[in-house]
């Protein structure tokens, strides 16, 4: 006769493997669900097309579609199998020496294009960083940041921003550092409710907000095992309309004396020269329309723009680029928040090299003391509101240095 401690641990087993039941019958139906919505879509785009042979643009259209859907199962299946090897423990760390520019220019590379088709501003600062080669898994500290930072970029609406950011930590353990890993954006954010299940599988907020796009809800549980297998932390705050804040620490290794040096030196050198021959500046402008008047002729020009939407975000993304990023500043002198007398004010008592940086107002104030308010906050140029294409020409060729 079996004892209670016995019916009481064969009730406990009993109950935790109709858990798991139940935990692989709603990862297959989620599976399958996930699977056939996509092949959905292929095998309806295949047949219309079909239909459709001989009408051109009805044809690519559908090609269109059938390639999204493709991607979209791809990344679907990746997942699981991520999912699957870390939960089966045959992910194995590999650790190699690389350094935070390299680190933060693969990020950008990768995620620049997803970014700018939202006109979302994307930025990764790094400056803060002292031991800037360090011995990691890199391939997976990257697969962390660039998950992080895709669902931002997804689940952040047109125009806004998303702000990834490296500093470091110290270590109490002698040859090591830490790394502090941001990623914030002011995206439609998600409730206390969501939080407490964000990291298990196949989750997605029941929310109208994230109709229409695409995920199976694998990412964040893909990065807790990572973080967790790399022994690191994570911290996620956020609230509905307000934007999210992730924080992850990983520890690394501090590299081996000046093995890279040279190999860091010209890298950074290279880099420079690469930032030269790119024009970027820095624009803010409240009203919407404006904005993309103002871009259109500066990207007309021959520029890269980087637009905020107040005086406070235009001097948290200068401050946050490295010293030259910008070639100039284009700023609206009404706006909420910050406005640009006092951006330009903040601007040029930083302690930076390019603090200096040509700066021309836009505005509608035409009275002689709004000029001479301009002016002695520091600004460059005042150009007064309809700014005409001839006048922005005139006033980049004359300020901005190539």
């Amino acid at each position: 006769m079996l004892k209670e401690s016995e019916i009481r641990q064969k009730s406990t087993d009993q109950s935790k493997e109709a858990s798991e039941l139940t935990k692989k019958a709603e990862f297959l139906s989620n599976m399958s669900h996930e699977i056939r919505t996509p092949l959905n879509v292929i095998i309806g785009m295949c047949d219309i097309a079909r239909y459709h042979i001989d009408d051109r643009e009805k044809v690519k259209e559908c090609l269109e579609k059938i390639s999204k859907a493709g991607d979209h199962l791809i990344d679907t299946v990746n997942n699981v199998l991520d999912i699957t090897r870390l939960e089966e423990g045959r992910s194995l760390v590999q650790e190699r020496e690389f350094s935070v520019e390299e680190l933060t220019d693969e990020v950008m590379v990768l995620l620049e294009p997803l970014a700018e088709g939202k006109s979302i501003v994307l930025s990764f600062s790094s400056r803060d960083i002292v031991n800037r080669t360090v011995s990691g898994d890199y391939s997976h500290v990257l697969q962390v940041i660039i998950n992080l930072a895709t669902n931002a970029v997804k689940y952040t609406p047109q125009g806004g921003f998303v702000k990834l950011r490296a500093e470091e930590r110290k270590n109490r353990k002698r040859g090591m550092t830490t790394y502090r890993f941001t990623c914030e954006d002011n995206g439609i954010g998600m409730s206390e409710d969501f939080l407490q299940h964000i990291f298990e599988p196949f989750v997605r907020a029941d929310d109208i907000r994230v109709n229409g796009i695409q995920g199976a809800g694998l990412g964040m549980s893909i990065v807790k095992n990572v973080v967790d297998i790399l022994g690191g932390r994570i911290d996620i705050r956020s609230e509905p309309g307000r934007g999210t804040l992730v924080t992850v620490d990983f520890d690394f290794r501090e590299a081996s004396g000046e093995i890279f040096l040279k190999d860091v030196e010209e890298f950074k050198r290279a880099k420079e020269q690469k930032l030269k021959e790119r024009k970027i500046v820095l624009m803010a402008e409240d009203m919407r329309d404006n904005r993309e008047v103002i871009s259109t002729y500066l990207e007309d020009l021959g520029f890269e723009v980087d637009a905020s939407e107040n005086g406070e975000d235009l001097v948290d993304m200068f401050m946050e680029s490295e010293e030259g990023f910008y070639k100039a500043v284009f700023m609206d002198i009404e706006m909420p928040v910050m406005d640009g007398c006092q951006a330009a004010v903040t601007i040029r008592g930083l302690n930076r090299r390019d603090s200096d940086i040509p700066i021309i107002a836009m505005t509608a104030n035409v009275f002689k003391d709004d000029r001479e308010r301009a002016m002695t906050a520091g600004m460059n140029e005042y150009l007064v509101k309809p700014i005409k294409m001839e006048q922005l020409r005139e006033a980049v060729e004359r300020l901005v240095n190539d």
